[in-house]
Protein backbone atom coordinates (compact mmCIF):
# COMPACT_ATOMS: atom_id res chain seq x y z
CA UNK A 1 0.00 0.00 0.00
CA UNK A 2 1.61 3.07 -1.14
CA UNK A 3 2.36 5.63 1.98
CA UNK A 4 1.02 8.80 0.64
CA UNK A 5 -2.33 7.28 0.29
CA UNK A 6 -2.39 5.80 3.53
CA UNK A 7 -1.83 9.22 4.99
CA UNK A 8 -4.69 10.82 2.78
CA UNK A 9 -7.22 7.63 3.43
CA UNK A 10 -6.51 8.66 7.35
CA UNK A 11 -7.10 12.05 6.99
CA UNK A 12 -9.98 11.23 5.81
CA UNK A 13 -10.78 8.36 8.00
CA UNK A 14 -10.19 10.91 10.82
CA UNK A 15 -12.86 13.84 9.73
CA UNK A 16 -15.44 10.62 8.78
CA UNK A 17 -15.19 9.63 12.54
CA UNK A 18 -15.43 13.55 13.76
CA UNK A 19 -18.40 14.22 11.58
CA UNK A 20 -20.19 11.10 12.79
CA UNK A 21 -19.66 11.14 16.85
CA UNK A 22 -20.73 15.43 16.29
CA UNK A 23 -24.05 14.10 15.06
CA UNK A 24 -24.73 10.95 16.80
CA UNK A 25 -22.08 10.58 19.98
CA UNK A 26 -19.97 8.12 20.70
CA UNK A 27 -22.89 5.45 20.91
CA UNK A 28 -22.53 4.48 17.72
CA UNK A 29 -20.67 1.77 18.66
CA UNK A 30 -20.56 -0.05 15.48
CA UNK A 31 -19.40 2.39 13.37
CA UNK A 32 -17.04 4.06 15.82
CA UNK A 33 -15.47 0.87 17.04
CA UNK A 34 -15.47 0.39 13.07
CA UNK A 35 -13.44 3.13 12.24
CA UNK A 36 -11.22 3.24 15.09
CA UNK A 37 -9.90 0.06 13.68
CA UNK A 38 -9.48 1.59 10.13
CA UNK A 39 -7.61 3.85 11.76
CA UNK A 40 -5.48 1.68 13.97
CA UNK A 41 -4.29 -0.73 10.88
CA UNK A 42 -3.85 2.78 8.74
CA UNK A 43 -1.18 4.00 11.86
CA UNK A 44 0.59 0.46 11.77
CA UNK A 45 0.47 0.76 7.63
CA UNK A 46 2.44 4.02 8.12
CA UNK A 47 4.84 2.49 11.11
CA UNK A 48 3.03 5.15 13.56
CA UNK A 49 2.68 2.36 16.36
CA UNK A 50 2.23 5.10 19.03
CA UNK A 51 -1.30 6.21 17.19
CA UNK A 52 -1.65 2.75 16.37
CA UNK A 53 -1.84 1.86 20.33
CA UNK A 54 -4.06 4.98 20.84
CA UNK A 55 -6.42 3.62 18.22
CA UNK A 56 -6.37 -0.44 19.54
CA UNK A 57 -6.96 0.82 23.17
CA UNK A 58 -10.31 3.16 21.81
CA UNK A 59 -11.50 -0.25 20.32
CA UNK A 60 -10.77 -2.05 23.24
CA UNK A 61 -13.11 0.56 25.54
CA UNK A 62 -15.65 0.05 22.56
CA UNK A 63 -15.82 -3.55 23.01
CA UNK A 64 -16.02 -3.92 26.66
CA UNK A 65 -19.42 -2.17 26.42
CA UNK A 66 -21.08 -5.23 24.98
CA UNK A 67 -19.00 -8.00 24.49
CA UNK A 68 -18.35 -10.10 27.30
CA UNK A 69 -14.72 -10.46 28.67
CA UNK A 70 -13.33 -13.69 27.17
CA UNK A 71 -14.89 -12.76 23.31
CA UNK A 72 -12.20 -13.64 21.05
CA UNK A 73 -12.36 -10.30 19.64
CA UNK A 74 -11.99 -8.65 22.29
CA UNK A 75 -8.97 -10.96 23.64
CA UNK A 76 -7.00 -10.40 19.95
CA UNK A 77 -7.33 -6.71 21.16
CA UNK A 78 -5.83 -6.97 24.24
CA UNK A 79 -3.16 -9.31 21.71
CA UNK A 80 -2.52 -6.63 19.31
CA UNK A 81 -2.08 -3.87 22.17
CA UNK A 82 0.59 -6.12 24.55
CA UNK A 83 2.25 -6.29 20.60
CA UNK A 84 2.35 -3.20 20.05
CA UNK A 85 4.47 -1.99 23.18
CA UNK A 86 6.57 -4.24 22.72
CA UNK A 87 7.16 -2.98 19.13
CA UNK A 88 7.24 0.53 20.30
CA UNK A 89 9.36 -0.89 22.87
CA UNK A 90 11.75 -2.42 20.95
CA UNK A 91 12.23 0.92 18.46
CA UNK A 92 12.79 3.17 21.04
CA UNK A 93 15.35 0.24 22.45
CA UNK A 94 17.08 0.67 19.16
CA UNK A 95 17.37 4.31 19.39
CA UNK A 96 20.18 3.71 22.33
CA UNK A 97 19.61 6.89 24.01
CA UNK A 98 19.32 7.38 27.14
CA UNK A 99 16.39 8.79 27.00
CA UNK A 100 15.07 6.46 24.47
CA UNK A 101 16.09 3.57 26.57
CA UNK A 102 13.94 4.92 29.41
CA UNK A 103 11.15 4.75 27.37
CA UNK A 104 11.69 1.12 26.23
CA UNK A 105 12.04 -0.22 29.38
CA UNK A 106 8.40 1.29 30.57
CA UNK A 107 6.94 0.45 27.41
CA UNK A 108 8.00 -3.11 27.81
CA UNK A 109 7.10 -3.34 31.43
CA UNK A 110 3.66 -1.71 30.82
CA UNK A 111 3.26 -4.98 28.05
CA UNK A 112 4.48 -7.02 30.83
CA UNK A 113 1.82 -5.81 33.06
CA UNK A 114 -0.73 -5.81 30.93
CA UNK A 115 -0.18 -9.06 30.19
CA UNK A 116 -0.52 -10.55 33.58
CA UNK A 117 -3.55 -8.87 34.24
CA UNK A 118 -5.60 -9.53 31.14
CA UNK A 119 -4.22 -13.19 29.92
CA UNK A 120 -2.77 -14.28 33.99
CA UNK A 121 0.48 -14.80 35.17
CA UNK A 122 1.04 -18.66 33.60
CA UNK A 123 0.38 -17.88 30.08
CA UNK A 124 2.64 -17.72 27.07
CA UNK A 125 1.82 -14.27 26.29
CA UNK A 126 3.32 -13.05 29.65
CA UNK A 127 5.98 -15.56 29.56
CA UNK A 128 6.72 -13.28 25.76
CA UNK A 129 6.82 -10.26 27.34
CA UNK A 130 8.51 -11.34 30.37
CA UNK A 131 11.27 -12.63 28.13
CA UNK A 132 11.46 -9.44 26.34
CA UNK A 133 12.10 -7.24 29.26
CA UNK A 134 15.00 -9.73 30.40
CA UNK A 135 16.33 -9.11 27.03
CA UNK A 136 16.45 -5.80 27.21
CA UNK A 137 18.27 -6.06 30.32
CA UNK A 138 21.16 -8.11 29.02
CA UNK A 139 21.35 -6.63 25.31
CA UNK A 140 20.67 -3.14 25.89
CA UNK A 141 21.24 -2.14 29.66
CA UNK A 142 24.07 -4.89 30.24
CA UNK A 143 22.21 -5.98 33.30
CA UNK A 144 22.67 -9.32 33.93
CA UNK A 145 21.19 -9.70 37.37
CA UNK A 146 18.04 -7.79 36.01
CA UNK A 147 18.26 -9.86 33.15
CA UNK A 148 18.65 -13.14 35.29
CA UNK A 149 15.54 -12.29 37.04
CA UNK A 150 13.55 -11.85 34.74
CA UNK A 151 14.54 -15.01 32.43
CA UNK A 152 13.94 -17.17 35.77
CA UNK A 153 10.65 -15.64 35.96
CA UNK A 154 9.90 -16.62 32.41
CA UNK A 155 11.76 -20.21 33.01
CA UNK A 156 8.46 -19.99 35.99
CA UNK A 157 5.73 -19.59 33.50
CA UNK A 158 6.76 -21.48 30.92
CA UNK A 159 7.16 -24.48 33.24
CA UNK A 160 3.02 -24.23 33.97
CA UNK A 161 2.28 -22.66 30.67
CA UNK A 162 3.88 -24.49 28.27
CA UNK A 163 6.93 -27.00 29.85
CA UNK A 164 9.41 -28.97 27.64
CA UNK A 165 8.50 -26.67 24.43
CA UNK A 166 10.66 -25.01 21.84
CA UNK A 167 10.12 -21.86 23.48
CA UNK A 168 11.47 -23.03 26.71
CA UNK A 169 14.72 -24.17 24.52
CA UNK A 170 14.64 -20.89 22.93
CA UNK A 171 14.54 -19.18 26.74
CA UNK A 172 17.16 -21.66 27.64
CA UNK A 173 19.91 -20.56 25.15
CA UNK A 174 18.94 -16.88 25.99
CA UNK A 175 19.98 -17.95 29.77
CA UNK A 176 23.14 -19.79 28.31
CA UNK A 177 24.35 -17.08 26.47
CA UNK A 178 23.60 -14.55 29.74
CA UNK A 179 25.68 -16.91 32.17
CA UNK A 180 28.41 -17.24 29.11
CA UNK A 181 28.84 -14.01 27.88
CA UNK A 182 28.13 -11.35 31.26
CA UNK A 183 27.90 -13.73 34.51
CA UNK A 184 30.86 -15.63 32.78
CA UNK A 185 29.53 -18.82 35.19
CA UNK A 186 30.46 -21.37 31.66
CA UNK A 187 29.66 -24.53 33.77
CA UNK A 188 26.12 -22.87 33.93
CA UNK A 189 25.77 -21.76 30.35
CA UNK A 190 26.80 -25.31 29.13
CA UNK A 191 24.11 -26.65 31.55
CA UNK A 192 21.16 -24.14 30.13
CA UNK A 193 22.71 -24.97 26.23
CA UNK A 194 22.62 -28.68 27.02
CA UNK A 195 18.97 -27.94 27.69
CA UNK A 196 18.04 -26.79 25.49
CA UNK A 197 19.62 -29.37 22.78
CA UNK A 198 17.68 -31.91 24.79
CA UNK A 199 14.54 -29.99 24.71
CA UNK A 200 14.72 -29.81 20.75
CA UNK A 201 15.60 -33.88 20.12
CA UNK A 202 12.56 -34.41 22.25
CA UNK A 203 10.75 -32.04 20.50
CA UNK A 204 12.07 -32.47 16.85
CA UNK A 205 14.47 -35.47 17.12
CA UNK A 206 18.58 -34.92 16.57
CA UNK A 207 18.10 -34.57 12.78
CA UNK A 208 16.85 -31.17 12.88
CA UNK A 209 18.33 -27.84 12.44
CA UNK A 210 17.31 -26.35 15.87
CA UNK A 211 19.39 -29.59 17.62
CA UNK A 212 22.03 -28.65 15.07
CA UNK A 213 22.37 -25.25 16.09
CA UNK A 214 22.16 -26.32 20.18
CA UNK A 215 25.25 -28.77 19.94
CA UNK A 216 27.29 -25.83 18.33
CA UNK A 217 26.16 -23.81 21.16
CA UNK A 218 27.59 -25.47 23.27
CA UNK A 219 30.51 -26.31 21.66
CA UNK A 220 30.97 -22.39 21.57
CA UNK A 221 30.74 -22.37 25.38
CA UNK A 222 33.77 -25.10 25.36
CA UNK A 223 35.87 -23.23 22.96
CA UNK A 224 35.71 -19.74 23.73
CA UNK A 225 35.33 -19.79 27.62
CA UNK A 226 36.81 -23.16 28.59
CA UNK A 227 39.35 -24.07 26.05
CA UNK A 228 38.03 -27.60 26.06
CA UNK A 229 38.88 -27.79 22.43
CA UNK A 230 38.04 -32.18 22.60
CA UNK A 231 34.69 -30.94 24.15
CA UNK A 232 34.03 -28.56 21.17
CA UNK A 233 35.49 -30.56 18.39
CA UNK A 234 32.56 -32.89 19.81
CA UNK A 235 29.65 -30.71 19.45
CA UNK A 236 30.70 -28.99 16.36
CA UNK A 237 31.16 -32.43 14.28
CA UNK A 238 27.45 -33.20 15.97
CA UNK A 239 26.16 -29.46 14.53
CA UNK A 240 27.65 -30.07 11.36
CA UNK A 241 27.04 -33.39 10.63
CA UNK A 242 22.99 -32.84 11.07
CA UNK A 243 23.37 -29.23 9.23
CA UNK A 244 24.93 -31.36 6.27
CA UNK A 245 22.18 -33.98 6.68
CA UNK A 246 18.86 -31.57 6.68
CA UNK A 247 19.64 -28.29 4.79
CA UNK A 248 19.45 -28.45 1.34
CA UNK A 249 22.06 -25.78 0.63
CA UNK A 250 25.92 -27.18 0.92
CA UNK A 251 26.61 -23.35 1.32
CA UNK A 252 24.20 -22.44 4.18
CA UNK A 253 25.49 -20.21 6.42
CA UNK A 254 24.75 -22.86 9.27
CA UNK A 255 26.43 -25.52 7.75
CA UNK A 256 29.48 -22.87 6.88
CA UNK A 257 29.88 -21.25 10.20
CA UNK A 258 29.93 -25.00 11.92
CA UNK A 259 32.77 -26.07 9.70
CA UNK A 260 34.67 -22.72 9.84
CA UNK A 261 34.54 -23.70 13.65
CA UNK A 262 35.40 -26.97 13.35
CA UNK A 263 38.60 -25.60 11.30
CA UNK A 264 39.61 -23.37 13.95
CA UNK A 265 39.94 -25.94 16.80
CA UNK A 266 41.89 -28.11 14.42
CA UNK A 267 44.56 -25.16 13.76
CA UNK A 268 44.50 -24.75 17.48
CA UNK A 269 45.39 -28.00 18.12
CA UNK A 270 47.72 -28.51 15.49
CA UNK A 271 49.67 -25.14 16.84
CA UNK A 272 49.32 -26.97 20.41
CA UNK A 273 50.71 -30.25 19.17
CA UNK A 274 54.07 -28.30 17.02
CA UNK A 275 54.38 -26.03 20.22
CA UNK A 276 55.00 -29.50 22.55
CA UNK A 277 57.27 -31.21 19.83
CA UNK A 278 59.34 -27.95 19.74
CA UNK A 279 59.66 -27.77 23.74
CA UNK A 280 60.51 -31.77 23.73
CA UNK A 281 63.14 -31.02 21.03
CA UNK A 282 64.66 -28.01 23.57
CA UNK A 283 64.29 -30.49 26.25
CA UNK A 284 66.53 -32.95 24.61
Amino acid sequence: CDMGQSSTGLEWLLKACKIRQSQFGKCDLEYTCGVYMDIYLTYSRLDDFEQALKYREKTLEVYKTHLKKNDPVREKAYQDIVELLHIIAYQNEKESTKDSLKEAEAAYKRALEKSQKHFGRNHEITATSCQLMALYYRDAVKDPQQALSYFLKTKEILKVANPNSCAMAELYINIGKLYEEQICDYQQAIQYHVESKNIFQNVHGEQHKDTARAYVLVGECYFDALKDYESALKNFQKGLGIYTQVLSDPKAPETETAALKIIDVLELQALAKAKEGTDTSKKE
